[in-house]
Order: C-alpha cells, then sequence, then structure tokens
C-alpha cells in the first residue's frame, strides 16, 4: 500500500508570490489478512487518537506532512491498545506508523480536525 500526501504552503516573498508543493509517499509492508491494526477515529475531532492490535504493538510513530517525525513511543513490552495525545499538534494531516512484533509495520494517513 503507498500512502501520498501533496499540500502547498503559501509564502509572500516581498512582491512576489510562491506557492511551493511538497510530496511525501510512505509505502506499507503489505500485513497479513490474520493481522489487524486499527486506528480511530479518522478524522481525529477530539485531541486522543486511539491504536489496537492484537499482535503486540511496539512502537508507535506520528509523521508529519513533510516526514518530521513529531512523535515517537517504544514499548519494551508489547501492548494492544495505546492512545496518542494531539492535544499538541497542529491540525491537518498526519501518517501514523505502528510497528508490530516480528518488525512488520503498519501506516495510516490521518486528518486532525
Amino acid at each position: 500500500m503507498m500512502l501520498s500526501i501533496n499540500y502547498a504552503i503559501d509564502n509572500l516573498d516581498a512582491d512576489r508570490y510562491e506557492n511551493i508543493a511538497y510530496n511525501i509517499a510512505v509505502t506499507d509492508r503489505a500485513l497479513p489478512d490474520d493481522i489487524k491494526v486499527t486506528v480511530y477515529p479518522n478524522p481525529l475531532t477530539d485531541e486522543q487518537l486511539t491504536i489496537k492490535s492484537d499482535n503486540g504493538i511496539v512502537e508507535i510513530e506520528i509523521l508529519d506532512i513533510v516526514g518530521k517525525t513529531i512523535f515517537k513511543a517504544i514499548y519494551k513490552n508489547s501492548v494492544s491498545i495505546t492512545t496518542v495525545s494531539f492535544k499538541e499538534f497542529s491540525k491537518g494531516y498526519y501518517i501514523v506508523k505502528v510497528t508490530l512484533e516480528g518488525k512488520k509495520f503498519h501506516t495510516e494517513k490521518i486528518l486532525f480536525k
């Protein structure tokens, strides 16, 4: 699976208007059918994102629209459910990367409204 996000930044430079476009792509390894990862709610409106999996979550990473890691949590003992507070994040699109036991991972694009 390939997630692609495009956005534009409007930048006023002296009397010249520039529209700069950025592009980020995240490639997800296909998970076997018996492995389920649930990321909700999406769109996120209440500042609390929940991530669930029966296959042991070992790491959560949140990336901003330009691919910069803005949040990372590593669990010494895997967990089946966790939450991430978006209280300090700006509204917009994010990529959630969930690493499971066995180094399998799932990525998902979310919108924080």
